[in-house]
């Protein structure tokens, strides 16, 4: 049974500083192209909110 909880993305200092980063790369590239990754990222953020069951954290077995 899926549930209706509404939730909600926290990013870490350090992801935030990469997605910069990444922006910052695209935007050296084309203008545009950093408007679009930005797009891309809020996108995908809000897939995994509303589905965060679909995406399990994952852990190397050493």
């Amino acid at each position: 049974m899926a549930s209706n909880a509404a939730y909600i993305s926290i990013l870490s200092s350090r992801a935030q500083k990469e997605i910069t980063q990444a922006w910052e790369w695209y935007e050296e590239r084309q203008q545009i192209l950093g408007d679009r990754f930005i797009k891309e990222v809020i996108n995908k953020i809000r897939v995994i909110e509303q589905n965060p069951e679909r995406y399990p954290t994952r852990y190397k077995s050493y």
